[in-house]
């Protein structure tokens, strides 16, 4: 499938394993590889507007404090008008800018009038008060370009992270002199109103359900089980281990309900034990939707085991027993399907023995 690979999530397969092999090194994880056709894309998982809040009643509604600068250098074709000291008008404190980051936006008076942008300049911003200045921060006034450079020799200046924002090398140093100069970092004002998207991109780290919640863990990716929840649902409905490896159900759902509508149809080509059968199954239930499912197995019938059949006494009954069940756990799952077994064709007669009536048997 060439140029259709989107990426892959990482899956935890099992909490842990004891023997570690000659490496010591225990395999707990898969890859769920991701192909699809151009324009496709995965539903996201809801963002997270716990962050915002209205401390000042603006009447905009909710906002939280975004980053006022980009990841450029000031001496970067990319910086543009990007460089240059911020000023607050209502308190005369100025804010020297980020050598390596400088501000979002360009400035009027630094970019001359006429300059065309596509976007606002930063003293419209501030204007629609969606700057925030510091409050409560350290402010000095350095009266000699001797002071100024003592400071900055001790780093006693105005940083962004552990990098100072003023250095000898630097233009205009002079312009610091005598200026009320801020330590602190101006915000800017971001509104849920204005979010683009009311979902974030999903992440390709799956969750295991034993780590949720803790520190460091994905919010924005899918939660699953490990194959033992597969087991045990397997054993739940079956009454016995009937299927080794299957994959756990919310694996699968959550898969599902990220990459189709309500309304689709779900293909699974090597159906096996028929876990996603049950995780459409679920979906619908949940969201009330009518997505369709087709599973296709073989028999897996050896010369050792000629009468064994996985698609006949596993995949199919496992959604006939979902179907009688009396458990709680799924009692609201239902699926009508119909069971087609394909007429056994030698691979060099497909082209004179195929056809679309005779190639299916229903049963």
């Amino acid at each position: 499938m060439p140029g259709m690979r989107v990426g892959s999530l990482v899956w935890r397969t099992r909490t842990g394993g004891n023997e570690g092999r000659e490496a010591f090194l225990s395999d707990n994880h898969e890859h769920v590889l991701v192909y699809a056709k151009s324009g496709f894309r995965f539903g996201g998982t809801k963002k997270s507007l716990s962050i915002y809040s209205n401390p000042d009643n603006d009447p905009r509604g909710p906002w939280t404090k975004g980053d006022l600068t980009v990841g450029v250098g000031y001496l970067d074709p990319r910086a543009g008008k990007g460089y240059y000291p911020l000023v607050d008008p209502e308190t005369g404190i100025h804010y020297p800018c980020n050598p390596d980051g400088v501000w979002r936006y360009a400035s009027l008076f630094a970019s001359g009038t006429g300059a065309r942008i596509k976007t606002k300049f930063i003293e419209d911003w501030i204007a629609e008060k969606q700057v925030v200045f510091p409050s409560d921060q350290r402010v000095e006034v350095w009266s000699s370009m001797d002071e100024l450079l003592q400071a900055i020799d001790r780093e006693d200046v105005p940083r962004s992270g552990r990098s100072p924002n003023l250095r000898r090398e630097l233009p205009d140093l002079d312009y610091w002199i005598g200026k009320k100069v801020g330590f602190g970092t101006p915000r800017f004002k971001r509104f849920v109103k204005d979010l683009k998207n009311s979902t974030q991109p999903l992440s390709s780290w799956i969750t295991p359900k034993s780590e949720l919640g803790y520190v460091g863990g994905e919010d924005n990716g899918i939660v699953s089980g490990t194959n033992e929840e597969g087991a045990k649902t397997v054993k739940a409905i079956f009454g016995s281990k009937a299927f080794n490896y299957a994959k756990p159900v919310s694996l699968i759902r959550e898969l599902v309900r990220q990459s189709t509508s309500p309304g689709d149809v779900v293909l699974d080509f090597f159906a096996g034990s028929a876990t996603t059968a049950q995780a459409v199954m679920e979906l619908n239930a949940e969201d009330g939707g009518d997505r369709r499912f087709i599973m296709a197995s073989s028999t897996e019938a050896t010369a050792e085991a000629p009468e064994k059949n996985i698609c006949r006494d596993v995949t199919a009954e496992r959604i006939r027993r979902l179907n009688a069940s009396n458990d709680k756990k799924f009692a609201n799952l239902s699926a009508e399907f119909a069971y087609l077994r394909c007429r056994e064709i030698e691979f060099e007669d497909l082209d004179q023995d195929l056809t679309p009536v005779g190639g299916l048997g229903c049963t």
